[in-house]
């Protein structure tokens, strides 16, 4: 087994929490809390890719964006190399944020469309200092031959690229301080399938060849089964099941993993297959439900769902779930 790189124990971040500068809230009222990651475990291990599943607004980006500290925690630790991240301040900070990279999901968006390629694939070579002159001149050029791209792109500004270029240069600015650890977030959901499959192997090439260690956060569960070794499911800011990827797909432990698995298209119509359709639904981060935060669209809640928060229990090698039920033969 692989070595653990990143570790997060109990992370947790709420927003709206904290009191305003006009007081606990509109006309005195209390200021709802919204829960978007709620006590979160999670291992990755140097080398592979993790990827990280669940419904639009279960806490998945949150989580990413808490992991390189792009958001501050409001609980729990995050441990890079068994170095405590959420403690680092000041040069200690600086220093390791150079083993963390971001890829995020529109290259529309996370481009600045006043600035030339190299400024963008530099900045953070200048804003540590790492490369200046000549040498900043030739990590550009290098990194663009890295991601596919001709030296001549340097000159140029996004907007004369397609969709597929813009995100190989944002490939390409993660790169550039040469990270241990990139948290890939939907970093190809926004391009056409045909560019997918290219960006896909681009970073199946880069993570052999630099030895990377990815967080692929998607919501296409297809994707996330060809790219990933191991796959966390989420819902409203839990885990819920985690696991090798082929020992989740083929025997999921959780009825919420189940529903999404059986939602899969599958190109053969004739090949028997259970839909497992949710009813209601998912409920407000600011006000969870008592107990398992999935028994109210579950199909086999019953009242110690409604009553109690399930544990994590082992269902297999590295394989666990979070529900009752999880090594019962209902499940089967």
């Amino acid at each position: 087994m692989r070595p653990v790189l990143l570790k997060a124990e109990g992370l947790t971040k709420h927003f709206g929490s904290q009191p305003s500068r006009f007081g606990a809230g509109l006309f005195g009222a209390d200021r709802p809390v919204l829960r978007a990651v709620d006590g979160v475990d999670l291992e990755v291990r140097q080398g592979e890719t993790m990827g990280i599943v669940g419904e639009s607004g279960c806490g998945k980006s949150t989580m990413g964006r808490l992991l390189v500290r792009l958001l501050e925690a409001t609980a729990g630790r995050v441990q890079f190399d068994g170095i405590d991240l959420l403690t680092l301040k000041g040069r200690a900070l600086t220093e390791i944020r150079r083993d963390l990279g971001m890829v995020f999901q529109d290259p529309w968006a996370s481009l600045d469309g006043r600035m030339r390629v190299r400024d963008i694939i530099a900045e953070p070579l200048d804003i540590h200092r790492a490369a200046a002159g000549a040498e900043r001149r030739r990590r550009v050029a290098e990194l663009l031959e890295v991601v596919g791209l001709p030296a001549s792109a340097a000159e140029k500004h996004p907007h004369q690229f397609s969709g597929g270029q813009r995100q190989r240069i944002g490939i390409a600015r993660a790169l550039s301080l040469k990270p241990r650890f990139i948290v890939l977030d939907e970093a190809v959901s926004a391009l056409d399938v045909s560019v997918q499959a290219q960006i896909l192997q681009l970073l199946a090439d880069l993570q052999r060849e630099f030895g990377l260690t990815f967080l692929f956060i998607s919501h296409n569960l297809a994707v996330v089964r060809n790219v990933a070794d191991r796959v966390a499911v989420m819902y409203l800011g839990r885990v819920v099941e985690s696991g090798p990827t082929q020992a989740l797909f083929e025997a999921p432990r959780h009825p919420y993993t189940q529903a999404l698995l059986s939602a899969i298209p599958v190109p053969d119509p004739e090949r028997p297959r259970t839909r497992v359709v949710l009813k209601g639904d998912v409920p407000s981060a600011l006000a969870p439900p008592a107990g398992c935060r999935f028994h109210t669209r579950c199909p086999m809640a019953q009242d110690i769902c409604r009553q109690t928060p399930p544990p994590t229990v082992a269902v297999g090698p590295d394989h666990s779930a979070a529900c009752h039920f999880a090594a019962s033969s209902l499940m089967n």
